[in-house]
């Protein structure tokens, strides 16, 4: 029958063997995912905001407002009209200059009426290429945080499981030496327990077997009879002298 001390010892050391186990799995388990998450995650933009961009850059890119050409050959050709007009109206030379510099005046009044028109919407193009920008930065930036975020939530746990197969290694390392430990002082207290016993049977033998003639050997010490009653007392309590 195995000693309970033994069968302890043995019942730890599995223990202990087992979780040297489990964390060398849950470290190879780690280090598989690990692998596999990758380096930290890239800008990923919609590309509807690109559109969005590209059509503010074509805005800003152009000085003249949608179709202004068109506007001026139109107004050019209206003073043309104007210019034939009066021409066939007859009337002094002079009055006919002065109502073709007019006519001219005015168109000229028209398209500088359109090139102020185009100014101000190009700076309204600027500012809209300038917000297209920044809701560019604020895309990215969301996209990247939500990724940064899912890849450190999972790096964490990769890394805790992998931290918690380490302790489980180092734990169960432990846990077999103090079990190693435990049987060398179990064996060692039965070497000594065995030694003693020895002794007391030596001794015993040395009294009641060899009388009173014979002489004590050098190496051994005479024992009075309260030791011997007291070595007695121990030997009852000895492994393998109960019952």
């Amino acid at each position: 029958m195995i000693p309970p001390m033994v069968a302890m010892m043995l019942v730890n050391m599995g223990l202990s063997a087992a979780q040297t186990v489990y964390g060398k799995v849950q470290q190879q388990k780690a280090k598989k995912e690990l692998e596999k998450l990758g380096a930290r995650p890239e800008y990923q933009v919609q590309p509807e905001a690109y559109k969005a961009l590209g059509i503010s850059q074509s805005l800003a890119s152009n000085r003249n407002l949608p179709g202004q050409q068109d506007m001026e050959a139109m107004i050019d050709a209206q003073t043309g009209n104007v210019v034939t007009d009066i021409n066939r109206s007859g009337g002094s030379a002079a009055d006919r200059m002065a109502a073709i510099a007019a006519a001219y005046a005015g168109g000229t009044t028209q398209k500088a009426g359109i090139g102020i028109q185009a100014q101000q919407q190009y700076l309204n193009n600027l500012q809209n290429l300038q917000q297209a920008y920044g809701q560019m930065v604020s895309e990215k930036d969301k996209v990247f945080g939500s990724k940064q975020q899912n890849y450190d939530f999972k790096n964490a746990a990769l890394q805790a499981l992998m931290g918690a197969g380490i302790q489980n290694i180092g734990g169960g390392v432990q846990g077999i030496g103090g079990a190693a430990n435990q049987g060398f002082s179990y064996q060692g207290q039965m070497n000594q327990q065995e030694q003693a016993q020895k002794d007391i049977m030596a001794q015993l033998a040395l009294i009641h077997g060899s009388g009173a003639n014979k002489s004590t050997p050098a190496n051994t010490t005479q024992l009075t009879p309260q030791q011997i009653q007291y070595m007695m007392g121990m030997q009852t309590q000895l492994p393998g002298n109960v019952g």
